[in-house]
């Protein structure tokens, strides 16, 4: 994906934003999260990511180039245990 490096850039701009909004460490589950270069970034500030992506192209690219626990499927009908046990 050639446009790995900016879309990671974009969320390296927003720390602030992020250390606002989340509480130090824990656990982030990202619904929609594409090919994962949000929890990415989410990942470097301490936090155990999570992710469900109905793409299997994207959940795919950010399991093999992330290594983020991201599963394919359907937010509605995900069994949320399985999530956790990956």
């Amino acid at each position: 994906m050639k446009e790995a490096p900016i879309r990671l850039k974009i969320f390296r701009e927003k720390p602030r934003l992020l250390r606002e909004y989340l509480p130090d460490g824990g656990k982030l589950l990202d619904v929609r999260g594409a090919a994962g270069f949000f929890l990415e970034v989410v990942k470097e500030l301490g936090y155990e990511t999570y992710g469900v992506e109905i793409s299997e192209y994207a959940s795919s690219f950010a399991r093999s180039q992330f290594r983020h626990n991201v599963i394919t499927g359907d937010f509605l009908k995900i069994d949320f245990q399985r999530i956790t046990s990956m």
